[in-house]
């Protein structure tokens, strides 16, 4: 079952492009994610499931 206000919300292009270019081995360093967080912040609602897709594994709160 969906509901019908149920939609994907896609990272802008500069922002991908810096999810798509962190490197998966070595030290994650947070500062290349603070901008994507920002982006979730700022589009995000109470209640909202993100669906994200890469090598790490990223637990935030």
């Amino acid at each position: 079952m969906t509901d019908d206000n149920s939609s994907f919300l896609y990272l802008p292009p500069d922002l991908q492009e810096i999810w798509s270019n962190i490197p998966p081995e070595g030290e994650l360093n947070a500062k290349w994610l603070e901008p994507i967080k920002d982006w979730i912040g700022r589009n995000a609602n109470q209640g909202d499931l993100l669906l994200i897709q890469g090598e790490y594994v990223l637990f935030a709160r």
